[in-house]
């Protein structure tokens, strides 16, 4: 049997923590989202796909995904994986078009979408993103991995002791103390820096 253009899909809760309960929703899901996810959290090669689609459970994030098993043959399953976009290393950075950063610092990771990071403090004429992109003018972000699940390529960029410290010093310049606080309490040792895939 081919593999359908639509899976139903349950979507629940895998947040660690408390024992919590949440609903479990049902959703109809194209295929290539969801190869997406699997791509995203597991891999891209067709025979790991095919051993995930076969169990019919996977988590991302905080999200587990269950479907009734789908089962496939090799030339099917390298045909659907070959229609998806895939890491490509040869792709440039670019700055214009990034639309969010991760800031790492240790275990921590501050998520900065472009326009929080644009909005300035009052009476402030700098803004975070700029001093961000800086960053990655100065050390050219390196390829990581193209995230099937957000369509988005990812670079990075490893901090220097220089770098970490204009990278907390900026933080002042964010409109949000809760996007500064982490980053200045830790040390920030590397930025990922993403891209919408055209």
């Amino acid at each position: 049997m081919p593999l359908p253009e639509i899976v139903r899909v349950k979507l629940s809760s895998e947040a660690a923590g408390s024992v919590s309960l949440t609903p479990v929703v049902a959703q109809d899901l194209p295929l290539a989202d969801l190869l997406a996810v699997i791509m995203t959290t597991a891999s891209e090669e067709p025979a790991r796909v095919g051993e995930i689609l076969k169990r019919g459970s996977v988590v991302s994030g905080a999200t587990r995904y269950r479907w009734s098993p789908l089962a496939a043959s090799p030339e099917e399953l390298s045909a659907a994986v070959a229609a998806q976009p895939r890491s490509d290393p040869t792709r440039p950075f670019a700055a214009a078009a990034c639309v969010r950063v991760v800031i790492h610092s240790g275990r921590t990771q501050v998520e900065i979408r472009r326009d929080a990071g644009l909005r300035r403090r009052l009476f402030r004429r700098a803004c975070f993103w700029d001093a961000v992109l800086a960053i990655a003018s100065a050390t050219p972000p390196r390829y990581a991995r193209y995230v099937h699940r957000d369509k988005e390529d990812r670079y990075t960029v490893r901090l220097d002791e220089r770098a970490s410290c204009d990278l907390q010093a900026a933080a002042a310049l964010l409109a949000f103390s809760a996007l500064a606080q982490p980053i200045t309490q830790y040390r920030p040792d590397s930025v990922d820096f993403y891209v919408p895939r055209s």
